[in-house]
């Protein structure tokens, strides 16, 4: 995830690409941020608009959940 909040992805069946650019939830967004690049996992979308390559996450099916980040005193 880029500091947009854009996360470029390959389709392995298709091996297109598409840009996330919004997100159903903080959850979701926090679940891709966190994720390291080269991890496959399934992900519903939406295309946003009618006529870019860009798409809402709807749903992160079997994602793990995000890691709180806590700051030692």
């Amino acid at each position: 995830m880029n500091e947009h909040s854009t996360v470029t992805v390959e389709l392995g069946e298709t091996n297109e690409t598409r840009h996330l650019v919004e997100y159903d939830s903080e959850r979701v967004r926090q679940v891709l941020g966190a994720l390291p690049a080269g991890t496959t996992l399934p992900v519903r979308m939406t295309r946003v608009g009618s006529r870019s390559n860009v798409w809402r996450v709807t749903d992160l099916p079997g994602a793990p959940e995000p890691r709180e980040s806590r700051v030692e005193p």
